[in-house]
């Protein structure tokens, strides 16, 4: 795969993650009768696409590592040694509130809001910074075993995670204690190298790293239910990117706008983000 030259030693770095993930194996998926009075029958997932209701603008050098919007701010965080931040901006026009560096020993990667705190995971560092939400202030951490790469909130009692794997690991939201893990299954496709995380409430939704792929996956079954592809999003931040002859990197990154069924997608070095809406594919 090509990546900017400015990105180059985080492809390596993204792809020593990969390899290790991979080598850890996998968990057995979950089985017709693992979840009462629900029906976990394998069906080939339905082809989504994701129409854009609008686009904002985004920081063309924000190597894009988690999106979550929480009331009317939307957090974001960004990865590469020396080169990682927390922001916070408008969730509605994507105009920056607040940003803050991290320290150079730390790869930023996803983050969640969670009964008042904002959580941060880093990428090797087996650490996951506690953020005031309101200033992005570090007010504690957590620690972890393994890599971080996604998160997300699904309750006020529980956390999601992701590895690079096909992996995902459910944590405890006040203690961050794994409290299990399962694998994402797919029929008729891969469903590995799961990467940021979302969740709206029903389905959580997931990008897929080096694929422009965003799978949504039933959480009870842990069974891919949809795929979308944002072929047409990344081409779009291509074209804009090439006026200012920038070159963008692989698409990572999904907010669910709460209230709504939509959501703000976008990528690593991408100017823009896309309101966008899911949509069976016709």
């Amino acid at each position: 795969m090509h990546l900017p030259a400015r990105s180059t030693r985080w492809g390596i770095a993204s792809s020593l993650a990969f390899a290790m993930a991979v080598g850890a194996g996998a968990l057995p998926p979950a089985s017709a009768s693992s979840t009462a009075g629900i029906s976990c029958a394998a069906k080939k997932p339905t082809r989504l696409v994701a129409q854009v209701i609008r686009t904002v603008g985004h920081d063309p050098d924000a190597f894009t590592q988690g999106l979550d919007v929480a009331g009317n701010t939307l957090y974001e965080s960004d990865g590469g040694y020396t080169e990682s931040t927390v922001r916070s901006m408008n969730a509605k026009t994507g105009v920056e509130f607040a940003r803050i560096d991290l320290a150079s020993q730390f790869f930023a990667e996803g983050l969640t809001v969670a009964n008042g705190r904002l959580i941060q995971l880093t990428w090797n560092e087996h650490t996951a910074l506690l953020r005031n939400p309101a200033t992005l202030a570090q007010t504690g951490t957590f620690t972890f075993t393994g890599e971080g790469w996604g998160l997300e909130t699904l309750s006020k009692t529980r956390l999601l995670m992701s590895d690079g794997s096909s992996n995902l690991t459910e944590r405890d939201a006040t203690t961050f204690r794994q409290l299990k893990k399962w694998r994402v299954t797919r029929v008729g496709g891969a469903a590995d190298l799961l990467n940021e995380l979302d969740f709206d409430g029903r389905h959580i939704w997931a990008n897929r790293w080096l694929t422009n792929e965003i799978l949504r996956i039933d959480p009870r079954c842990h069974t891919v239910t949809g795929v979308v592809d944002v072929t047409a999003l990344r081409q779009r931040a291509e074209e804009i990117a090439a006026q200012e002859y920038r070159q963008i990197d692989v698409p990572n990154g999904i907010a669910h706008i709460p209230g709504t069924s939509r959501f703000w997608v976008t990528g690593k070095y991408w100017p823009v983000m896309f309101e966008v809406q899911m949509r069976a594919a016709t």
